[in-house]
């Protein structure tokens, strides 16, 4: 005789979980972006950084978690375009969320 009513319950867990991992792995992943401001939408609450080096633009959305951190950095409207940024991120959905913004001293 096979248990199975034990081995299925169990293998039905096992299978959930492993699937379920990665998934939350992504969502909780956070990834730090340093850079310099190149444009500022206030009203959207948004602004693009380059890398440092070039090549790669991000656009990043701040809400009511992002913290701001530096030199006179209180909300997206103390960002100017040139200004020296690391941005702490996690991606959400297809949106590049950002939740530290730290303004670097001139």
């Amino acid at each position: 005789m096979w248990p199975t009513g034990r081995l299925l319950i169990g293998i039905v867990l096992t299978v959930t979980l492993w699937l379920g991992m990665p998934i939350q792995a992504m969502a909780q992943q956070v990834v730090e972006f340093a850079g310099t401001v190149l444009s500022v939408d206030v009203g959207a609450k948004k602004f693009a950084v380059l890398k440092e080096g070039g090549g790669t633009r991000f656009t990043f959305v701040a809400n009511d978690q992002t913290q701001f951190k530096g030199e006179a950095l209180k909300s997206v409207g103390d960002l100017k375009k040139g200004d020296a940024v690391t941005v702490t991120y996690k991606v959400v959905g297809s949106q590049y969320q950002a939740q530290v913004v730290a303004k670097k001293a001139k």
